[in-house]
Protein backbone atom coordinates (compact mmCIF):
# COMPACT_ATOMS: atom_id res chain seq x y z
CA UNK A 1 0.00 0.00 0.00
CA UNK A 2 1.17 3.19 -1.01
CA UNK A 3 -0.11 6.57 0.79
CA UNK A 4 -0.06 9.93 -0.22
CA UNK A 5 0.65 12.65 2.55
CA UNK A 6 -1.22 16.38 3.16
CA UNK A 7 1.20 17.99 5.60
CA UNK A 8 -0.70 20.83 7.60
CA UNK A 9 1.62 23.89 7.57
CA UNK A 10 -0.32 26.92 7.92
CA UNK A 11 -0.30 27.87 11.56
CA UNK A 12 0.92 31.61 12.17
CA UNK A 13 3.77 31.58 15.00
CA UNK A 14 1.30 33.98 16.98
CA UNK A 15 0.80 31.62 20.13
CA UNK A 16 2.80 30.53 23.17
CA UNK A 17 5.57 29.33 20.47
CA UNK A 18 6.59 33.17 19.57
CA UNK A 19 8.17 33.49 22.83
CA UNK A 20 10.92 30.87 21.72
CA UNK A 21 11.36 32.01 18.28
CA UNK A 22 10.11 34.60 15.97
CA UNK A 23 9.80 32.61 12.69
CA UNK A 24 6.45 33.72 11.41
CA UNK A 25 5.05 30.67 10.42
CA UNK A 26 5.08 27.78 13.53
CA UNK A 27 6.43 25.31 10.63
CA UNK A 28 9.78 27.18 10.24
CA UNK A 29 10.38 27.30 13.77
CA UNK A 30 14.14 26.38 14.68
CA UNK A 31 14.46 23.11 15.81
CA UNK A 32 18.17 22.27 16.29
CA UNK A 33 19.27 24.45 13.81
CA UNK A 34 16.42 23.39 10.80
CA UNK A 35 13.17 24.63 10.48
CA UNK A 36 10.68 22.31 12.41
CA UNK A 37 8.53 21.62 8.97
CA UNK A 38 12.08 20.16 7.40
CA UNK A 39 12.22 16.81 10.45
CA UNK A 40 9.16 16.06 9.81
CA UNK A 41 9.60 16.07 5.68
CA UNK A 42 12.36 14.43 5.88
CA UNK A 43 11.08 11.57 8.10
CA UNK A 44 7.85 11.17 5.77
CA UNK A 45 9.72 10.97 2.59
CA UNK A 46 12.29 8.48 3.76
CA UNK A 47 8.67 6.16 4.32
CA UNK A 48 8.67 3.20 2.53
CA UNK A 49 4.92 3.97 2.47
CA UNK A 50 5.14 7.04 1.00
CA UNK A 51 3.88 8.58 -2.46
CA UNK A 52 3.06 12.46 -3.18
CA UNK A 53 3.23 14.72 -0.64
CA UNK A 54 0.76 18.19 -0.62
CA UNK A 55 2.01 20.86 2.38
CA UNK A 56 -0.54 23.34 2.83
CA UNK A 57 1.15 26.42 3.89
CA UNK A 58 2.50 29.77 2.86
CA UNK A 59 5.01 30.23 0.09
CA UNK A 60 7.86 30.58 2.31
CA UNK A 61 7.75 27.25 2.82
CA UNK A 62 7.22 26.05 -0.74
CA UNK A 63 11.11 25.84 -0.69
CA UNK A 64 11.60 23.35 1.98
CA UNK A 65 8.90 21.44 0.43
CA UNK A 66 10.26 21.05 -2.63
CA UNK A 67 13.71 19.65 -1.40
CA UNK A 68 11.37 16.97 -0.47
CA UNK A 69 9.80 16.49 -4.28
CA UNK A 70 6.32 17.76 -2.25
CA UNK A 71 3.85 20.51 -3.83
CA UNK A 72 2.46 23.38 -1.67
CA UNK A 73 -1.02 24.70 -1.54
CA UNK A 74 -2.09 28.06 0.30
CA UNK A 75 -3.86 27.61 3.50
CA UNK A 76 -7.21 28.85 4.81
CA UNK A 77 -7.88 30.03 8.23
CA UNK A 78 -10.27 26.52 8.46
CA UNK A 79 -8.79 23.12 9.46
CA UNK A 80 -11.21 20.79 7.72
CA UNK A 81 -11.19 22.90 4.68
CA UNK A 82 -7.07 22.74 4.80
CA UNK A 83 -7.11 18.96 5.01
CA UNK A 84 -9.25 19.28 1.85
CA UNK A 85 -7.12 21.76 -0.43
CA UNK A 86 -4.56 18.90 0.63
CA UNK A 87 -6.22 15.71 -0.76
CA UNK A 88 -7.70 18.30 -3.67
CA UNK A 89 -3.75 18.62 -4.54
CA UNK A 90 -3.76 14.52 -4.63
CA UNK A 91 -4.41 11.66 -6.81
CA UNK A 92 -7.68 10.72 -4.62
CA UNK A 93 -6.56 6.61 -5.64
CA UNK A 94 -4.14 6.65 -2.33
CA UNK A 95 -5.12 6.48 1.24
CA UNK A 96 -4.19 9.82 2.93
CA UNK A 97 -1.96 10.40 5.90
CA UNK A 98 -2.74 14.25 7.20
CA UNK A 99 -0.27 14.75 9.61
CA UNK A 100 0.70 18.35 11.13
CA UNK A 101 4.34 20.14 11.20
CA UNK A 102 4.71 20.45 14.63
CA UNK A 103 5.98 16.17 14.99
CA UNK A 104 9.50 17.10 14.16
CA UNK A 105 10.79 13.44 16.24
CA UNK A 106 9.09 11.60 14.14
CA UNK A 107 11.16 8.86 11.94
CA UNK A 108 10.39 6.77 8.74
CA UNK A 109 10.65 3.71 11.26
CA UNK A 110 8.05 4.83 13.33
CA UNK A 111 6.08 6.28 10.49
CA UNK A 112 6.48 2.72 8.57
CA UNK A 113 5.48 0.76 12.01
CA UNK A 114 2.04 3.08 11.83
CA UNK A 115 1.36 3.15 8.45
CA UNK A 116 1.69 -1.22 7.95
CA UNK A 117 -0.89 -1.53 10.85
CA UNK A 118 -3.30 0.68 8.09
CA UNK A 119 -2.42 -1.28 5.42
CA UNK A 120 -3.22 -4.85 7.59
CA UNK A 121 -6.43 -4.08 9.00
CA UNK A 122 -9.79 -2.56 7.20
CA UNK A 123 -10.87 0.53 8.18
CA UNK A 124 -11.14 3.86 6.06
CA UNK A 125 -10.54 6.21 9.33
CA UNK A 126 -7.22 5.48 11.25
CA UNK A 127 -5.99 7.27 14.61
CA UNK A 128 -2.44 6.50 16.44
CA UNK A 129 -2.43 6.44 20.43
CA UNK A 130 0.43 5.80 22.72
CA UNK A 131 0.37 4.34 25.66
CA UNK A 132 0.96 6.94 28.43
CA UNK A 133 3.62 4.55 30.46
CA UNK A 134 5.51 4.50 27.04
CA UNK A 135 5.76 7.43 26.33
CA UNK A 136 6.58 8.82 29.95
CA UNK A 137 9.54 6.30 30.03
CA UNK A 138 10.80 7.03 26.55
CA UNK A 139 10.85 10.93 27.60
CA UNK A 140 11.24 11.55 30.91
CA UNK A 141 9.22 14.67 31.94
CA UNK A 142 7.26 15.59 28.98
CA UNK A 143 4.05 17.11 29.43
CA UNK A 144 0.75 15.16 27.68
CA UNK A 145 -2.89 15.15 28.03
CA UNK A 146 -4.16 11.62 28.40
CA UNK A 147 -7.24 9.82 28.76
CA UNK A 148 -7.83 6.64 31.08
CA UNK A 149 -9.55 3.86 29.17
CA UNK A 150 -10.36 0.19 30.33
CA UNK A 151 -7.67 -0.63 28.36
CA UNK A 152 -5.10 1.79 29.37
CA UNK A 153 -3.79 5.35 29.40
CA UNK A 154 -3.12 6.79 26.21
CA UNK A 155 -2.32 10.44 24.62
CA UNK A 156 -3.19 10.72 20.85
CA UNK A 157 -0.98 10.68 17.86
CA UNK A 158 -0.82 13.94 15.54
CA UNK A 159 -1.10 11.89 11.92
CA UNK A 160 -4.34 10.05 10.74
CA UNK A 161 -5.14 8.21 7.73
CA UNK A 162 -7.99 8.03 6.02
CA UNK A 163 -9.81 7.49 2.51
CA UNK A 164 -10.48 10.52 0.89
CA UNK A 165 -13.83 9.78 -0.61
CA UNK A 166 -15.00 9.56 3.05
CA UNK A 167 -14.26 13.07 3.52
CA UNK A 168 -17.63 14.91 2.96
CA UNK A 169 -19.23 12.40 5.34
CA UNK A 170 -16.43 12.77 7.90
CA UNK A 171 -16.84 16.86 7.96
CA UNK A 172 -19.85 17.56 9.34
CA UNK A 173 -19.49 15.92 12.14
CA UNK A 174 -16.29 17.37 12.52
CA UNK A 175 -17.15 20.44 12.21
CA UNK A 176 -19.95 20.05 14.79
CA UNK A 177 -17.08 18.43 17.34
CA UNK A 178 -14.91 21.41 16.53
CA UNK A 179 -17.99 24.18 17.15
CA UNK A 180 -19.07 22.55 20.43
CA UNK A 181 -15.63 21.93 21.35
CA UNK A 182 -15.84 24.93 24.52
CA UNK A 183 -19.42 23.52 25.23
CA UNK A 184 -19.72 20.59 26.94
CA UNK A 185 -23.40 19.85 27.07
CA UNK A 186 -23.75 19.87 23.34
CA UNK A 187 -20.12 18.03 23.17
CA UNK A 188 -22.38 15.44 25.14
CA UNK A 189 -25.13 15.60 22.80
CA UNK A 190 -23.43 14.86 19.92
CA UNK A 191 -21.02 12.33 21.42
CA UNK A 192 -23.58 10.96 23.91
CA UNK A 193 -23.71 11.20 27.37
CA UNK A 194 -23.37 7.64 28.14
CA UNK A 195 -19.83 7.46 26.08
CA UNK A 196 -18.91 10.76 28.07
CA UNK A 197 -20.04 8.92 31.14
CA UNK A 198 -18.12 5.92 30.31
CA UNK A 199 -14.93 7.60 29.49
CA UNK A 200 -14.72 10.25 32.56
CA UNK A 201 -15.13 7.19 34.79
CA UNK A 202 -12.50 4.84 32.93
CA UNK A 203 -14.85 1.84 31.45
CA UNK A 204 -14.68 2.71 28.47
CA UNK A 205 -13.08 0.59 26.06
CA UNK A 206 -11.14 1.43 22.69
CA UNK A 207 -13.58 -1.21 20.84
CA UNK A 208 -16.20 0.82 22.41
CA UNK A 209 -14.50 3.89 20.83
CA UNK A 210 -14.23 2.44 17.79
CA UNK A 211 -17.69 1.69 17.44
CA UNK A 212 -18.92 4.91 18.94
CA UNK A 213 -16.64 7.16 15.98
CA UNK A 214 -17.29 4.47 13.32
CA UNK A 215 -21.64 5.50 13.86
CA UNK A 216 -20.62 9.20 14.55
CA UNK A 217 -18.55 10.20 11.31
CA UNK A 218 -20.61 7.08 9.39
CA UNK A 219 -17.42 4.92 8.20
CA UNK A 220 -15.18 2.78 9.71
CA UNK A 221 -12.50 3.96 12.45
CA UNK A 222 -9.78 1.95 14.18
CA UNK A 223 -7.73 2.93 17.12
CA UNK A 224 -4.13 1.98 16.40
CA UNK A 225 -1.78 1.29 19.32
CA UNK A 226 1.93 2.01 18.39
CA UNK A 227 4.53 0.96 20.07
CA UNK A 228 6.75 3.85 18.73
CA UNK A 229 6.35 7.60 21.11
CA UNK A 230 7.53 9.68 18.02
CA UNK A 231 4.10 10.30 17.06
CA UNK A 232 2.65 10.93 19.91
CA UNK A 233 4.90 14.62 20.56
CA UNK A 234 4.01 17.51 19.17
CA UNK A 235 5.48 21.27 19.68
CA UNK A 236 3.01 23.50 20.93
CA UNK A 237 4.46 25.40 24.05
CA UNK A 238 7.76 26.55 25.15
CA UNK A 239 8.78 23.51 27.21
CA UNK A 240 7.99 20.77 24.28
CA UNK A 241 10.67 23.22 22.37
CA UNK A 242 13.13 22.96 24.48
CA UNK A 243 12.46 18.82 25.70
CA UNK A 244 12.12 18.48 21.60
CA UNK A 245 15.45 20.40 20.63
CA UNK A 246 17.67 18.75 23.10
CA UNK A 247 16.73 15.60 21.96
CA UNK A 248 17.20 16.22 18.37
CA UNK A 249 20.72 18.36 19.12
CA UNK A 250 21.71 14.96 20.78
CA UNK A 251 20.73 12.79 18.08
CA UNK A 252 22.32 11.15 15.13
CA UNK A 253 19.52 12.66 12.81
CA UNK A 254 20.86 15.47 13.88
CA UNK A 255 24.78 14.58 13.40
CA UNK A 256 24.27 13.84 9.78
CA UNK A 257 22.57 17.07 9.32
CA UNK A 258 25.82 18.77 10.52
CA UNK A 259 27.86 16.39 8.18
CA UNK A 260 25.97 17.62 5.38
CA UNK A 261 24.13 14.21 4.98
CA UNK A 262 20.96 14.93 2.70
CA UNK A 263 18.05 12.24 1.90
CA UNK A 264 18.48 10.76 -1.36
CA UNK A 265 14.98 11.57 -2.73
CA UNK A 266 13.19 8.85 -4.95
Amino acid sequence: MLLDVVVLAGRQNTGRLASVDTARWEALIDIAGRPMLRWVLEALRASKYTKDIVVVGPDEVSEIAADYLASTVSPSDDLINNVELGIAGLSGKNMVACATSDIPLITASALDGFFSQCASTPGQLFYPIISKDLLEKTYPGIRRTYSTLRDGTYTGGNIVVLDPRILDSFKKTAYALIKYRKNPMMMCSVVGWGMVFKLLTGRLTISELESRASRLFGLTAKAVILDSPEIGVDVDKPSDYLLVNEILQKSKRHSCTLRGTHLQLR
